[in-house]
């Protein structure tokens, strides 16, 4: 035990990470979880999926119930026997409750993209019951399976294209603060500015409309942990004096803004930047126009 004290499991005491109480609310919000986790999980398939996701599920369900007639073959006690077939029968269960892992017993109500942390697994076991069922009936219908891992192949080099996207359009918007901060006279000698933003409703992608209208799941996965230009890239750009608006130690600071007479100094449909005295705050601005930015051309 007293080699405990030299590991670093002593740094990740936070109550982010607090089990769930073990009463009537607790399974209750275990219950909620995991079927928020099943509902989003249906998020990977569109109406044009549901044909191939329906054969692997058969095809892994019938190869499931295939390999229960090897239990009467099995010798050893009685007790062995049981706890094998124990084992088999809770495999699927338990597979279930690996899709959202062990978030699905901490007190944590915002789980992102997180639902789908052990959902591989799964994948993986649906794809080795399918194979083993498609191998003994006719070999070539392994091939199927090409199918699905083309579309988890598609589905991963697109998330990478949403990303891209949003780079972009964030070094544009910060490009954009960076030079009203810089060469307007009424910012730039002010002191400090605290940056506000909208958490996920800022992920207005508009190309990456496309990739999201097809994969509905992209924009789950884009969750408001990726939210629009964190406050931490402005020193890239050289400007030092703009802070997190949401800290805690700013909170006061925020409010006072908030409560005095301010005009705003820019006002464009990205953010507006507003200063009283030697300070100011930069608001992103919601953006509610649609993404699909080619309807207004449309006869």
């Amino acid at each position: 035990m007293p080699d405990l004290f030299f590991t670093a499991f002593q740094l990740a005491n936070n109550e982010r990470g607090r089990l769930l109480p073990l009463n009537m609310d607790g399974w209750e919000s275990v219950a909620t979880k995991l079927l928020l986790t099943m509902d989003k999980v249906m998020l990977l398939f569109n109406p044009a999926l549901w044909g191939g996701a329906s054969i692997v599920l058969v095809a892994a369900g019938l190869s499931y119930l295939r390999w229960m007639r090897h239990f009467k073959a099995m010798t050893g006690g009685a007790m062995g026997r049981t706890v094998v077939v124990g084992v088999y029968l809770l495999a699927v269960p338990i597979l279930l409750l690996c899709v959202p892992g062990a978030m699905l017993f901490v007190v944590e109500k915002n789980l992102d993209a997180r639902n789908y942390v052990g959902f591989s697994v799964l994948l993986v076991f649906l794809f080795l019951l399918s194979y083993e069922l498609f191998s003994t009936v006719w070999k070539k219908m392994v091939c199927f399976l090409v199918v699905p891992t083309m579309i988890m192949f598609s589905l991963s080099y697109t998330y990478g294209q949403v990303l891209v996207a949003k780079k972009e359009l964030e070094i544009a918007m910060a490009t954009y603060m960076a030079y009203d901060l810089i060469s307007r006279s009424e910012l730039n000698t002010k002191r400090v500015f605290y940056y506000r933003s909208h958490g996920v409703s800022t992920n207005w992608i508009p190309s990456a409309h496309g990739a999201m209208t097809h994969m509905p799941v992209q924009r789950y996965i884009l969750s408001g942990s990726n939210a629009m230009l964190f406050p931490e890239f402005f020193p890239r750009l050289g400007i030092t004096n703009v802070v997190n608006g949401y800290f805690y130690g700013f909170q006061s600071e925020v409010a006072a803004l908030k409560k005095a007479v301010c005009e705003p100094v820019v006002d464009n449909p990205f953010y507006s930047i507003c200063v009283v005295g030697d300070s100011g705050f930069i608001a992103i601005k919601n953006r509610a126009d649609s993404e699909d930015y080619t309807e207004r051309f449309k006869p």
